[in-house]
């Protein structure tokens, strides 16, 4: 087996986001979740209703991409939609009591079961710093998803050619 302990620094984050991902969605999976649909039920916890674009814009994604989560969200109970009382036009998407019990249940999980031998307030400062340093000099991580799906689009249209 390689040595581990040589790997670059990328590597190491990649392999631990991998895993990491790997166990919360078997997690999520007895809630009906997705990351992206946890994401959602997360900031919605943090900041309160919202209209769908201001969500995909601090969830990072894609308006497409929130339209299909919130979708699934709603299907299953986690968060409502309702027109807005002070602009009728716009509609607010706001968390349930289910979407927020699902949210405790997988935030407290969360904790239990990955960051036993962590130090979660010192790797949670790193990489919020690491984020704003690779953001700062490569784009919003929205925009770089964006540029690698034109790209991949392009190459897997050149082949098809």
């Amino acid at each position: 087996m390689e040595n581990v302990k040589a790997w670059p620094l990328g590597r190491l984050l990649s392999t631990s986001a991998r895993l990491l991902e790997a166990q919360t969605n078997r997690r999520l999976i007895d809630h009906n979740l997705t990351r992206a649909g946890m994401a959602a039920l997360e900031v919605l916890d943090r900041h309160g209703a919202m209209t769908q674009a201001r969500l995909a814009k601090t969830v990072r994604v894609q308006a497409q991409t929130i339209g299909r989560t919130l979708n699934r969200l709603e299907n299953h109970g986690y968060v409502v939609r309702a027109r807005s009382p002070r602009d009728r036009r716009a509609i607010l998407v706001g968390l349930t009591d289910k979407g927020r019990a699902a949210l405790t249940d997988m935030e407290s999980g969360d904790q239990d079961i990955t960051f036993q031998s962590v130090d979660v307030d010192d790797l949670r400062k790193n990489l919020l710093e690491l984020i704003a340093e690779l953001e700062a000099s490569t784009g919003p991580t929205a925009e770089l998803a964006d540029a690698s799906l034109h790209r991949l689009e392009a190459e897997v249209n050149t082949e098809a050619s």
